[in-house]
This record gives C-alpha cells, structure tokens and sequence, in this order.
C-alpha cells in the first residue's frame, strides 16, 4: 500500500507567521524624509551650532553675546583699544612705550594720569608741537597730527578710555565721556595751530566729574 504525497499540515506549522514583503507606501516614505528635514532644520535653527552655552532664540554665541547688556565704560574701553590699534600704536606702540626721543610713552605717563583729563583731550584733538616733558624725561617733538578731523567726539572719548585706564600700562585714570571732547572741541575750536606744551600746562585743572556715564558706543 503507497503512502499519500501530499499530507495536511500539521496546526503548529499552519500557525507560524510568514514574511510579509510588501513595498512600503510611497506617502509613509515621504512622512518620514520630512519629518527628517524638519528635524535638521530645528537643529540648525536652535541648536546654537552645539554650543552649550548658546540657547533660543539666539543662533549662535556671537548674536547671544551681542544681546547682553553691556557695561557702557568698558563698551567704550574696547572701542578704543581698535581705535588705539589703528590709528596710534604706529608711533606709541603696541605696548605704549613709545621710542625714546622721539614718540613719549602713554604706559606710566603723568599727562596720561592726571585726574582732569582736559589737558589730554586737548593735546589729542588740536595736536602738539615742540618739547616736551614726559614723567621726567624730554622729548624734541617734531608734531603730533591734530585727530579732530579724523576722529569723532565718541572716538577720542573711547581711545582715551583705553589708555586711561589701561592697568596692564599702569594707569589707572578715569574714562573720558563723549560729552567732555564735544566740550572741549567747541571750546578751541578757532586754535588752528598745534598747541606747545607752554600752552597745554596753562589750562587749568578742575577735575570736574564726567558729565554722564557714557552710553554704549555705536557700531
């Protein structure tokens, strides 16, 4: 007697569950690249370049670090130190040193650090010419350019700022407002002249208070 070829399947094996390869759906696929995108986009918006110290809704440290208030004597400070850069370290020095000779220093200076700054504002704005004495030392100046044509009342505020209060110079002199410079252009104004160091120890010191704290400096 011959066996059946073909015999039920057994319920165990009827039970086992198949593979099921159906191709996904076209609209499933599209959800999922676009809940990708939108992610990417999130975290290229929010994310702060990954930077910890950065959050919402600043974009990365620079915007942050922009929008924090400021203090209004050390925004001016930090102007003044480019301002410095660009227009007086060529003969003062990077350090404020100076040469011996020929350009004095601003690092130690008794002009630099006198209480009232009006001497100084006025050398800077109107220029200098001839000799000059320098925390004891002598100098044949052959002439300091006038910056008042140059250089604006919030820039001669802000580099003298700098290098008042330069304590790494060893000053350490008050900041000088917008408002003073404004003052004292107006005030020598119809001196076309560079001032000699005559002229300049003439004026008198009053040592007035800053007429206001100076406001953050425009960009």
């Amino acid at each position: 007697m011959s066996l059946p070829t073909n015999k039920a399947p057994k319920e165990s094996e009827a039970a086992q569950p198949a593979a099921n390869r159906a191709p996904a759906s076209i609209l499933l696929i599209g959800a999922f690249a676009l809940l990708i995108f939108w992610g990417m986009a999130y975290l290229d918006a929010h994310g702060g370049g990954f930077d910890h110290r950065v959050y919402s809704p600043y974009k990365d440290f620079s915007e942050l670090d922009e929008a924090q208030s400021v203090d209004p004597i050390e925004a001016l400070r930090k102007k003044g130190a480019a301002t410095f850069a660009k227009y007086c370290a060529i003969c003062h020095q990077p350090t404020g040193l100076g040469l011996p000779g020929q350009f004095p220093p601003l690092a130690g200076s008794d002009w630099v650090n006198e209480k009232d700054p009006i001497r100084l504002m006025t050398l800077v704005m109107n220029g200098l010419q001839g000799p000059v004495m320098v925390s004891g030392q002598p100098f044949n100046n052959s002439g300091m350019l006038a910056w008042k044509t140059q250089l604006n009342d919030e820039e001669v505020a802000a580099v003298l700022t700098f290098i008042r209060g330069n304590k790494a110079w060893g000053n350490n002199a008050g900041p000088v407002t917008p408002e003073q410079t404004k003052a004292v252009r107006e005030k020598t104004a119809s001196h076309d002249a560079n001032f000699t160091a005559d002229e300049l120890l003439k004026i008198p010191l009053n040592a007035p208070a800053p007429a206001a704290t100076p406001a953050a400096p425009s960009k």
